[in-house]
């Protein structure tokens, strides 16, 4: 069953992460890369959590950088 729970653990290690360590939370984010590539229904699954990232006040420049390019990959 593709419900996002996998999505859900990993954004909020990212966003917890995030605050100690940018960089890593920044080479994490990069797990969302396959992002541009999955079917509109898995992206609308991804999509919210991506999302969620990016609205995270005080989200490292790195972070969001990474998951802003995920978010707006124009093939």
């Amino acid at each position: 069953m593709k419900d996002g729970s996998g999505y859900s653990l990993l954004t909020d290690f990212i966003l917890h992460i995030d605050s100690i360590n940018p960089h890593t939370a920044a080479r994490m984010s990069g797990a969302f890369k396959l992002f541009p590539k999955l079917n509109q229904e898995s992206q609308a699954i991804m999509r919210p959590f991506l999302e969620k990232i990016l609205s995270q006040e005080g989200l490292s420049k790195n972070t969001e950088e990474i998951v802003d390019k995920i978010l707006n990959y124009h093939n």
